[in-house]
C-alpha cells in the first residue's frame, strides 16, 4: 500500500528538533495502540507495534530522531536527501525488517523481497519530496 507516512515521517525529522521530532512520532503511535485508526489502512492498536509490521513503526521513531539529529539546522536539500536515504531509510527498513523476520519467520532474502525491494524507489521519491518541503518552508523561517 502506498502512503504518505514516510513523507510526513521525513517531513517531521527534517524542521523539528530531535526531541520535537522524536514527541511528534511517539504521540502518533501512542494514537494509534490507543484505538485511533491512523495506521497504514486505517488501523489501529498494538498489533501494529508488535505484528510483521510493527518494527517499521518503530523505525519510524528512531529514523525521525536520527535523521534531525544528524540534521542540525541545516535545510539544505541535498543534505536532507542524502539524511533520508541514507540514515532514515535503513533505520525504517532495518526495524522492519527485523519485525517481519521475527513474527514471519521467513529467510533474509524473503523478507527483503517483502519489506524492502518494492518499496525503494517510492521511498526515495518521499524523501526527495519531504526534503524539497522543508528546503522551501526554511527559507520562510519555518523549521527549528
Amino acid at each position: 500500500m502506498v502512503t504518505a507516512l514516510t513523507i510526513m515521517v521525513n517531513f517531521v525529522a527534517f524542521v523539528m528538533e530531535p526531541k520535537q521530532a522524536g514527541m511528534t512520532i511517539l504521540i502518533y503511535l501512542l494514537i494509534g495502540i490507543a484505538g485511533v485508526p491512523v495506521f497504514v489502512g486505517g488501523t489501529s492498536g498494538i498489533a501494529k507495534i508488535i505484528g510483521p509490521t510493527g518494527g517499521f513503526n518503530v523505525g519510524f521513531l528512531v529514523a525521525a530522531m536520527a535523521m534531525s539529529a544528524c540534521r542540525g539546522h541545516s535545510h539544505h536539500f541535498r543534505k536532507l536527501v542524502m539524511l533520508g536515504i541514507c540514515v532514515g531509510m535503513p533505520v525504517i527498513y532495518i526495524g522492519g525488517c527485523i519485525s517481519m523476520y521475527a513474527v514471519n519467520r521467513v529467510g533474509v532474502m524473503a523478507t527483503l523481497w517483502t519489506a524492502v525491494i518494492p518499496f525503494l524507489f517510492g521511498d526515495v521519491v518521499k524523501v526527495v519530496i519531504a526534503a524539497m518541503m522543508a528546503s522551501k518552508l526554511s527559507r520562510y523561517g519555518i523549521g527549528d
